[in-house]
């Protein structure tokens, strides 16, 4: 399989809450490094004949250069043979043309679990101040992609999927502490490389003795459970709740789930409803579902079917679909009361 790599300088620009002023800080463009997208972008480009020659790829991602202290966007085709200069020119017109349109745009969003849109909203408070809660800060961004700074390169022997990993190995050798927990994530759950409990704690502890706020949240998690590490909840409630006191969501739920379980400590539905109401006010969605959980069964709070109700649908508006039976459960209730 071959690779064909097309690559332009790109400036991210901000939306609310700075009305579109563009972000400069080195700090938080690094925290950009290894962006993905969840998706192929071939599914928008017009390509005609040449739809034939691609045979996958067309993740799009953000890199971070520190030695031009510039954010670059990349998308990799895996492409069944070296492309002639026509069907080269097309594919990166097409291509330029999909970055222009807004690549990025709603990724930085703060979803469950997702560190980069933490360790990004983090980085815009150490550069803007911290006025604006952490689920907040950063809504949207998009490139504004320079002409001239375009390049494209064919690869005889490569893969588009190896990419994002070689990527985020180079940063995180370099101590970059957003792509060790990105790694471990990787490993964690075997996505582009085989899967190691082990190898992902490590990434994550690594990054915990820096205490960054993401990496404390899932080393945390991963002691809960004894995943890659020796099982010690009372030293996961210690990080998770360190994590927890930064903003990070993650570690809000997690929280959560010990108290209600009794994991690491005794069984409190109070301290469990709390937690979860901290990352349900940042926009956590998977919190937002414990919480409704609590109001539907009364843990830790009263019965209330229509804040359960609320909670669900909130969570389900950000694309958490588990909440799709519990929302027709407080449907039916709420009619037979």
């Amino acid at each position: 399989m071959a690779k064909f790599v097309i690559t332009g300088l790109a400036s991210a620009i901000a939306d609310d809450p700075r009305d579109g002023e563009m972000v400069e800080a080195t700090d938080t463009l690094a925290a950009l490094h290894g962006l993905a997208s969840d998706e192929s972008c071939l599914e928008y480009l017009e390509l005609g004949d040449l739809a034939e020659v691609i045979s996958g790829g067309g993740r799009l991602r953000f890199v971070y250069s520190p030695e031009e202290k510039a954010l670059r966007i990349t998308t990799a085709y895996d492409v069944l043979r070296d492309l002639t200069p026509e069907e080269r020119n097309l594919l990166i017109e097409e291509t330029v043309a999909q970055w222009s349109d807004g690549a990025g745009s709603g990724s930085f969003s703060n979803q469950h679990g997702e560190v980069l849109s933490a360790a990004l909203a983090m980085s815009l408070q150490n550069s803007y101040g911290d006025e604006v809660e952490l689920g907040a800060i950063f809504v949207d961004a998009y490139p504004s992609i320079d002409d001239q700074q375009i390049t494209a390169e064919y690869f005889p022997e490569g893969s588009s999927d190896d990419d994002l990993i070689a990527d985020l190995e180079t940063a995180a050798a370099s101590g970059d502490l957003n792509a060790l927990v990105m790694l471990g994530q990787k490993y964690e759950a075997g996505d582009g490389v085989e899967e190691d409990e082990a190898k992902a704690f490590r990434f994550y502890w690594r990054a915990a003795e820096e205490q960054y706020p993401p990496a404390l949240a899932f080393a945390g998690y991963c002691m809960m459970r004894g995943a890659g590490c020796e099982q010690d909840p009372e030293q996961a409630i210690e990080l998770l709740s360190r994590s927890a006191e930064a903003g990070f969501p993650f570690a809000m739920q997690c929280l959560g789930e010990c108290y209600t379980q009794g994991i690491g400590t005794e069984i409190d539905l109070e301290k469990a409803f709390h937690y979860y109401s901290m990352g349900a006010d940042i926009g956590d969605p998977g919190c937002m579902a414990e919480l409704g959980d609590c109001f539907e069964f009364g843990r830790g709070t009263d019965i209330n079917y229509e804040e359960a109700l609320n909670c669900y649908e909130q969570a389900l508006e950000q694309g958490f679909t588990p909440v799709e039976e519990a929302i027709d459960r407080v449907h039916e209730k709420m009619a037979q009361s």
